[in-house]
């Protein structure tokens, strides 16, 4: 489909970027309705951690 000049193209023609690791988190904890703290102490992480993951300052070792 042409889409030029087009001010509303659709967006089901173009694939979907993934999630990066802090968009996931987010998106989770939005999900479970949780707390930042209750989220790390979920994960067994401090909330210092889970913090830097979320502002993309660290990745998950796993």
């Amino acid at each position: 489909m042409d889409h030029t000049g087009d001010d509303n193209p659709d967006w089901l023609d173009f694939p979907a970027a993934p999630l990066d690791t802090a968009a996931k988190l987010k998106a989770t904890r939005a999900r479970l309705a949780a707390s930042q703290a209750d989220f790390a102490a979920l994960l067994q992480v401090l909330s210092a951690t889970l913090h830097n993951w979320a502002q993309r300052r660290r990745k998950p070792d796993a």
